[in-house]
């Protein structure tokens, strides 16, 4: 399939820019199998990505781009041209019974190659004529007409004909019998004969601007804005002529009628008996496709292949070297404006039903998921290994979407329960792989690992421990104890502090009292080497907003402590997210009650070298530190929102941000 027909309905909220670019470089991440049998994930875009997004041109009509740039944008280094439109014969793909039959309506008539009847008469020999019909025959295609039984036509003396042909009547339209219905359309229908099953096809001869009438509102819901509608009309024009001119010499036909080519459905629908049952074609598309008659995207002074699916999720994607205008890029405007949210949809996928497509693996143990780099989680899958008990299948990401069921070949394991957590820590490489994780505890006291896969995303959540309900702190120091492993602090309402030693590989080793009195601080923080002794070191504020540090002595206690700061209470907010700035010392980032985000940069010495502002429109959001999330060497935020969806804030290593990557849901 080319692409999903485009949906009609808009439902929920997005916001455009939501899902950023990350680094374009293949990423792979292992992970086992969920011992359910069931692996929920988060996909985003729907369709194949390539060329224009559907949700695109309505998001960058909404943003006051005209068709003409709408073109330019999804389709870079093309020309936008004025071309004589051709009659263009469509293959009627529903009708494959062998069998082209049609209602009997005023002005009817039949071509063959033996000659023509202008108006098939309404009766013959006294008796009502209600239907005609090209059937096939051993010696060709014969002419019949339902007068209560079949009875053949001669035309010029002949039965039998290479073809037959209904010509519209005054309505300038023919109603085919299809489906146990009639639908109605403009032009005329052939009946074509071919040397394989079916043995005789259905094909529209229609003109471009009559199929197209048709074929716009099939593609993009007709209520959308003039200039989408009209991006539309010339995409879906482009597409079918350079469809009509990729055709080998001899070719029955010039498109067809379904997803695989472009949705034509005719003019209408009725019941046998005459009644409307849905009408195809709407007023603003019919504007839409008068208002850019003859306008088609070229390349080298052809009609493009101007591709389109419904949603490209936030990036689209590159075609083969023979269309260097499918790009890969980010697209701001996809789903930009509109009430609902086209990037994003939630599915379910189980080993029982890639077991029963790929038997010979056994029993599906874990995946190995490679991603082109681009967007959300990595982008888009291109290849799968099932790892099975009993062998491995090796799967692009096209074949594993279609036998898991898959919108698009854009999916990530969901990262639900985010609204459930009530502290989030980032603290560095936990299991045993080579990414920055984070840990997050919920309501219960489960202590969950979001292994990062190094491309702004996270592997399916696991729980590495439970009973951390009796802390009312939670803290990342890294490596303190000086094992080589990060570790974990924690304090109890009693004021003490333990040290929970990681193992390495995801778990715990063991854990101890490291201090007492810790219960006068609002705020602990792990800030890494500080005070530049090559120890990691704490960072804590009192309750009249002085910042105090404590030196780490790399075994698990201290070597003392000192007052580093005042003022800091008037901050609802401070993450210490290692080396924010260019400067390689670790800093803190600090908000305000008005959503404000500071820059405070250590000097890498104990103290400060400035402050400065680097964002707005904080408020509401639970931030926490993320460590390098992305890979690209540079300390990241997860900041969480009221609701429970999580995102990644990628830092540019210079005191900014890139745009955020959505990397969890409620």
């Amino acid at each position: 399939m080319r692409r999903p027909a485009l949906a009609l309905a808009l439902t929920g909220a997005l916001v455009a820019g939501l899902f950023a670019a990350t680094p374009a470089q293949a990423a792979s991440a292992t992970w086992a199998w969920p011992s359910s049998g069931s692996l929920a994930v988060d996909g985003y875009g729907w369709g194949h990505g390539h060329g224009m997004s559907q949700y695109g041109a309505y998001g960058a009509a909404k943003k006051g781009l005209t068709y003409q740039q709408i073109m330019a944008f999804y389709y870079p280094g093309t020309t936008l041209a004025t071309q004589t439109e051709p009659t263009m014969r469509v293959l009627v793909d529903a009708d494959s019974d062998d069998v082209v039959e049609v209602a009997r309506s005023s002005g009817l008539g039949a071509v063959t190659d033996h000659g023509t009847i202008a108006d098939l008469p309404p009766s013959i020999g006294g008796a009502t004529v209600t239907r005609w019909r090209a059937v096939r025959t051993a010696s060709g295609t014969r002419l019949q007409y339902l007068t209560g039984t079949w009875k053949t036509a001669t035309v010029g003396g002949a039965t039998d004909h290479s073809f037959v042909q209904f010509s519209p009547g005054t309505s300038g339209t023919v109603l085919l019998v299809l489906g146990g219905a009639l639908r109605e359309y403009r032009g005329s229908i052939r009946a074509v004969q071919t040397g394989s099953s079916p043995n005789q096809l259905t094909v529209v001869y229609s003109t471009t601007t009559n199929y197209l009438r048709s074929v716009v509102p099939s593609e993009m819901p007709s209520s959308w804005s003039t200039e989408a509608l009209r991006s539309q009309a010339v995409a879906a024009r482009s597409y079918a002529l350079n469809d009509r001119a990729s055709k080998p010499a001899g070719a029955l036909y010039d498109t067809c009628s379904t997803t695989s080519c472009q949705v034509f459905s005719g003019v209408a629908a009725y019941t046998l008996g005459g009644t409307l049952t849905r009408g195809y074609e709407a007023a603003t598309s019919n504007s839409a496709v008068s208002a850019t008659a003859g306008r088609v995207v070229t390349y080298g002074g052809k009609p493009a292949f101007t591709q389109f699916s419904a949603s490209n999720g936030g990036w689209t994607t590159a075609g083969s070297a023979s269309t260097p205008y499918l790009k890969a890029f980010a697209d701001p405007y996809d789903g930009a404006g509109t009430s609902g949210d086209p990037h994003h949809w939630t599915d379910t996928i189980t080993a029982s039903a890639l077991q029963a497509n790929y038997p010979a693996i056994g029993t599906l143990r874990s995946v190995t998921v490679t991603r082109d780099g681009h967007g959300t989680g990595g982008g888009r899958v291109t290849q799968v290994v099932l790892i099975g008990s009993s062998s491995s299948k090796t799967l692009t990401g096209s074949q594993f979407a279609s036998a898991a069921g898959l919108k698009s070949v854009w999916w990530v394991p969901s990262n639900g329960g985010w609204s459930t957590y009530n502290a989030i820590v980032g603290p560095g490489h936990w299991n045993a792989g080579t990414t920055d994780d984070v840990l997050a505890r919920d309501t219960s006291g489960r202590l969950w690992l979001h292994a990062g896969n190094g491309a702004g995303g996270y592997d399916p959540r696991t729980v590495v421990g439970t009973g951390f309900q009796v802390f009312n702190g939670l803290v990342a120091p890294g490596d303190w104890d000086g094992d080589g492993h990060p570790d974990l602090l924690t304090r109890r309402t009693d004021g003490s502090l333990w040290l929970y030693s990681g193992n390495g590989t995801g778990g715990f080793k063991a854990w101890r009292k490291v201090g007492t009195g810790w219960g006068s601080f609002n705020l602990i923080l792990g800030v890494g080497d500080w005070d530049g002794n090559g120890h990691r070191d704490l960072v804590t504020r009192r309750t009249d907003g002085s910042l105090w540090l404590y030196s780490g002595n790399g075994t698990g206690g201290f070597t003392g402590w000192r007052r580093i700061g005042t003022g800091f209470g008037a901050f609802n907010a401070i993450v210490a997210p290692g080396a924010w700035d260019a400067d390689s010392h670790p800093d803190l980032l600090t908000r305000r009650t008005d959503g404000s985000l500071w820059l405070y940069s250590g000097n890498g010495t104990g103290g400060f070298t400035g402050w400065r502002q680097v964002g707005t429109g904080w408020t509401g959001y639970a931030i926490s530190a993320a460590g390098d999330a992305t890979g690209d060497g540079k300390a990241d935020l997860v900041g969480r929102s009221s609701g429970g969806s999580a995102w990644l804030y990628p830092g540019t290593g210079t005191g900014g941000f890139r745009a955020r990557i959505t990397i969890g849901t409620p």
